[in-house]
């Protein structure tokens, strides 16, 4: 991540929206049996914070293009929580490669912006 793109964010507001995206998640989430998100870390953060049980199409990553995921140790372990029921990756390869490492909970059902 460029520092430079990340101040600017910054400074056009990233901080009081990310802060209204997670009052919202909180505020409706309590009338929700399950929370869907669909990204990476931010998302799979706000859906934790939600105290819901969730699921997540991890959008962000593909073993396509790293080869082995990565998904850092946050993420990995908002993945591997009780609260996070499934994981939906966006390949087959991504789905059985997060397997291999240990997240038995990924799988690929077919990638919805393309089906």
């Amino acid at each position: 991540m460029n520092p430079l793109f990340f101040l600017k964010d910054i400074g056009a507001g990233l901080i009081a929206l990310t802060w209204q995206q997670l009052q919202a998640v909180w505020r409706h989430s309590r009338h929700c049996d399950l929370v869907v998100a669909t990204g990476d870390i931010v998302a799979a953060a706000i859906a934790h914070a939600s105290n819901r049980p969730y699921i997540i199409f991890l959008s962000a990553h593909s073993s396509y293009y790293e080869g082995r995921v990565d998904l850092g140790l946050i993420l990995w372990h908002l993945l591997c929580s009780e609260k996070c029921l499934a994981v939906f990756t966006r390949d087959a390869l991504t789905a059985a490669d997060l397997n291999r490492q240990g997240l038995k909970k990924a799988q690929f059902v077919g990638n919805p912006v393309m089906e």
